[in-house]
């Protein structure tokens, strides 16, 4: 059901929906620094209104686009029905302001980029950018190695730093599905020397993890079986080192 305009709102919008009166309007009340920006004969009325429902017996507003001489910008004109100053009205300007840019936002076409569908040897040519893209744009490849080539190429180029590389690897094995990680760092360290020492570590220190996750596979496997047999779990801690916490979860 379509809302009846207040009398307010309709001889407001009436006049100022015309070009030339919203011209006249904003040249009388626009302030000089701003209007300067403005080339108000491009001017053009946008639909919508900002003002929630229960205000709108006290205000009303409409909204203009035009160019300026930075590019395309809007005027938000509000008139306040009412006798007496509202103290909360710039908070209120400013509600009506981020509404405004919130729709521009998000009903105006944006630029994308999808680095899903650069070519890599266009990704290879964006610096110190290029390793970090690249990463992201093959994250959920499982075999990681076949990006060695490109990732030594662009290590030794000296585009990405020690630290970048270091947080480059991490993200690689959180986020994503590589199946061999301890592998391609080799490769790196072989292929890039004046980070060798650092890839190398932290290969071996994968390495030393994945013994430690197996050694406590393996525990865990001879605790859960220990618990099928009955055997108490004091002296399944006592034998695993496994903590009763531990024992707990491995019930369930």
């Amino acid at each position: 059901m379509a809302e009846t305009a207040t009398p307010h709102d309709a001889v407001f919008k009436t006049f100022l929906s015309c070009a030339d009166t919203a011209r006249d309007f904003i040249s009388l009340h626009l302030p000089t620094q701003l209007l300067r920006l403005c080339k108000l004969e491009t001017l053009r009325l946008e639909s919508g209104s900002f003002i929630e429902n229960d205000l709108r017996p006290y205000y009303s507003d409409i909204i203009y686009s035009l160019k300026t001489t930075t590019g395309r910008g809007y005027v938000h004109v509000l008139i306040e029905h009412q006798s007496t100053p509202d103290k909360h009205m710039a908070f209120r300007l400013l509600r009506y302001t981020v509404a405004a840019m919130q729709r521009q936002l998000y009903t105006s076409p944006f630029p994308l980029v999808d680095i899903t569908v650069i070519p890599d040897d266009e990704i290879m040519q964006h610096r110190s950018m290029a390793a970090l893209t690249l990463v992201q744009k093959h994250i959920r490849q499982r075999d990681m190695a076949l990006l060695q080539d490109k990732l030594a190429s662009l290590f030794i180029l000296g585009h990405t730093s020690g630290q970048q590389i270091t947080v480059l690897i991490n993200y690689l094995m959180q986020a994503g599905q590589a199946q061999d990680v301890q592998k391609l760092l080799y490769g790196l360290a072989q292929r890039v020397p004046q980070h060798g020492e650092k890839l190398m570590t932290m290969a071996e220190q994968l390495r030393k993890e994945g013994i430690q996750e197996g050694k406590l596979a393996a525990t865990q496997d001879i605790a859960k079986a220990m618990l099928e047999r009955g055997i108490d779990s004091d002296i399944i801690t006592e034998i695993t080192g496994l903590s009763h916490d531990e024992l707990q979860q491995l019930r369930h």
